[in-house]
């Protein structure tokens, strides 16, 4: 992902924030309300990586702790 690309028309990618096993996550700016975000891209051809990621999106949803990040959004792109 290309820093100053935009993804979804929404997300505006700042910097590369860190990276894991199931992906990287980045600095974005949401461009509807102008908050800085961390957006989570996976990475192709990780088996599982979706339904992990889907629980894990589940579960962060399910919190609501002022050290725990906050789901906003979720979605899928190019399948």
């Amino acid at each position: 992902m290309e820093f100053g690309s935009t993804v979804d028309g929404r997300f505006f990618i700042q910097s590369l924030a860190g990276s894991g096993g199931m992906g990287h996550v980045y600095r974005a700016r949401d461009e509807r309300t102008g908050d800085t975000v961390a957006l989570k891209v996976l990475r192709e051809g990780v088996d599982g990586a979706a339904e992990r990621f889907g629980r894990e999106v589940t579960s962060l949803a399910a919190l609501s702790h002022a050290n725990v990040v906050k789901v906003e959004d979720l979605g899928r792109e190019d399948g």
